[in-house]
Order: C-alpha cells, then structure tokens, then sequence
C-alpha cells in the first residue's frame, strides 16, 4: 500500500505584500510550516512586493528545507513578484540561487549545491 501524497496547504500572498503586512505573512507561514506537511504560497493577486517580503519567502524557503518540508511559491511570468526577484537582483545570473521552474520557486540553493 502505498501511502497518498498530502495536498499542499495554499497561502495567498495578498495584492500588497509589502512592509505593512510582513508580521502578518511571518505568523502565517510560521504556522503553516509548524504543521509540517507540504505548503503552497500563491502569488497570483499580489500587485505590489517590496524587499521585505522576499526576504521572508527566502526564509521560509530555507526552514522548510532544514526541515524536510515541500514549499512552492507560484511566480508568474511577468507578475509582481517575478519583476520584485528580478528588479531587487535574486535572479542576477552570478548568484542566482532560486530553483524556479515552470512558473514554481522550488528551493533556495546553497553555494553548495549552486557549485554543482
């Protein structure tokens, strides 16, 4: 018997993720990734991103790597939070570190794993 994969648990970023709403966005993922089963994180109606909120999606990034947990975060192509990865430099070629795939931020890689 094989067991059935968990469906994520979605979160929906709202249209402005900004400063204003990081303690908001910490508690939420705080307690979501307490839950330990695999997350999901929308972007889809955000509007408007500021540094803070990438900041704290890289944090999550990396505490649900530490701790086994699948995290994604939708990033559609030309939306807000694609345009704030790439306008405050989280996508410059020379240290690009963030696994995004077909729309998906998967992971946040290590210098290590980038060397590879």
């Amino acid at each position: 018997m094989h067991a059935v994969p968990e469906d994520p648990l979605v979160l929906a970023l709202p249209e402005q993720a900004g400063l204003h709403h990081a303690a908001d966005l910490v508690a939420a993922l705080s307690e979501a990734l307490a839950r330990n089963g695999p997350l999901r994180i929308d972007s889809g109606a955000v509007r408007q991103v500021d540094l803070a909120t990438l900041q704290i999606l890289v944090a999550a990034h990396r505490q649900a790597a530490r701790d086994g947990i699948p995290l994604e975060v939708t990033v559609p192509t030309g939306g807000a939070l694609a345009t704030a990865l790439a306008d405050y430099g989280f996508l410059a070629a020379a240290d690009a570190r963030l696994a995004i795939t077909d729309e998906t931020w998967t992971a946040v890689q290590t210098e290590t794993e980038q060397a590879e």
